[in-house]
């Protein structure tokens, strides 16, 4: 039986979250709840559209269970 009320409340459990590891530091991901959002570099005038970067044990108030991360739960027998 799938219980959702044991997921973990984390942005790497939600259904909106993409895990990047491109940039060789610690793992982050990006939130893909929203439309992409104008970003722009100091120094450079170019903007450019991308998804807000999260660490992997943040949430936030919109989490959706990501039906993968459900998991298994064994039902103890009754006695």
């Amino acid at each position: 039986m799938k219980d959702p009320g044991n997921v973990i409340f984390a942005c790497e459990n939600c259904l909106h979250w993409v895990a990047r590891f491109d940039h060789g530091g610690p793992p982050e991901g990006e939130c893909r709840r929203h439309a992409p959002r104008p970003v722009s570099k100091p120094g450079r005038d170019t903007v450019r559209a991308a998804w807000p970067r999260t660490d992997p044990e943040a949430w936030c108030g919109e989490f959706a269970p990501d039906p993968v991360c459900l998991v298994e739960v064994e039902q103890e027998p009754s006695t």
